[in-house]
């Protein structure tokens, strides 16, 4: 699923109700070359569409929002000490966090969902377990 806020969320297969949760390779090639991330830690209670990380890059600092509420169950913690795993790799080794849904509602499709053309033509899967 595409959000709104360029993260894209899979299911995790190694956590029931789990999702792993990223930025777009669009997001990240805009942000440029980046510098810093501040992800929360494991335990945190996390809101759709509320601050879930704060990425800096050489041209900017930009608040990422969460595409879905529930605990956060682990974070990248390679990001920590290697925040350009974001800007190589967003959509595989540059995860951000995995979160435990709170609602079913928030990633219900059964179909594909693309970007607007305009940004890119990625492809994500959005399932309902």
């Amino acid at each position: 699923m595409i959000h709104p806020s360029l993260t894209w969320v899979h299911p995790c297969s190694t956590e029931e109700d789990s999702h792993q949760v990223g930025l777009t390779s669009f997001a990240a090639k805009e942000l440029g070359e980046i510098v810093f991330v501040q992800l929360p830690p494991p335990n945190t209670f996390v809101e759709a569409g509320e601050l879930l990380a704060i990425v800096e890059s050489t041209k900017t600092a930009t608040d990422i929002y969460s595409p879905l509420s529930g605990t956060v169950t682990e974070q990248n913690t390679k990001l920590l000490t290697h925040p350009q795993l974001l800007s190589l790799s967003p959509e595989k080794e540059g995860w951000l966090v995995n979160i435990r849904r709170f609602s079913c509602d928030e990633c219900s499709c059964d179909a594909y969902n693309l970007l607007p053309k305009s940004k890119t033509a990625t492809l994500q899967l959005c399932t309902t377990l």
